[in-house]
């Protein structure tokens, strides 16, 4: 006769509970609602929600989560790639025209287009609490061109623009 030593058991055991616990379906808590706490743990607590005046460094670990931005970019080359913006070309040295991405909704069901744009990059712009004010420098004035389209006239040539990617709250 064989002796089964105690850690064979807690193996057998071990097993016997994964594959009951892997083989049998998750049990659902029902249909989502609306309300209730959601709770994380950070290192720190943000200085705001709002992309536009939000100026700790730990902020942008909730405020990429929650916004989307124009544009995006490539980590390997952090070259800039379409995000909201699902598309752009400079016309001219000082003009950028921005194709805003067709389809997305605002978390209360209102239409991302080329007006909700022009509103918040001149809300970025102007806003005395605004922390991106000076990377939206060179732009003189932000135009609907279309539905869903917007053209930067800029003061002088900055053909890193796209990379600075102003967040919108979509």
């Amino acid at each position: 006769m064989t002796m089964t030593t105690r850690r064979e058991v807690m193996a057998l055991i071990s097993g016997a509970l994964a594959s009951t616990t892997l083989g049998s379906r998750a049990f659902a808590e029902g249909a989502p609602k609306k309300g209730g706490t959601l709770r994380i743990s950070a290192p720190a607590n943000p200085s705001s929600l709002d992309p536009a005046t939000g100026g700790a460094g730990s902020d942008h670990a909730f405020l990429f989560t929650m916004y989307d931005t124009l544009t995006e970019w490539e980590f390997d080359t952090l070259k800039p790639k379409p995000g909201l913006a699902e598309s752009w070309k400079f016309t001219d040295p000082t003009t950028l025209v921005l194709n805003i991405r067709a389809g997305v909704t605002f978390h209360d069901g209102t239409p991302l287009d080329a007006e909700a744009v022009k509103f918040n990059l001149e809300r970025n712009r102007s806003d005395a609490k605004s922390n991106i004010k000076a990377d939206l420098l060179s732009v003189t004035a932000v135009e609907v061109t279309g539905p869903q389209q917007v053209t930067l006239k800029l003061k002088t040539p900055d053909t890193a623009l796209p990379g600075i990617s102003p967040t919108a709250p979509a």
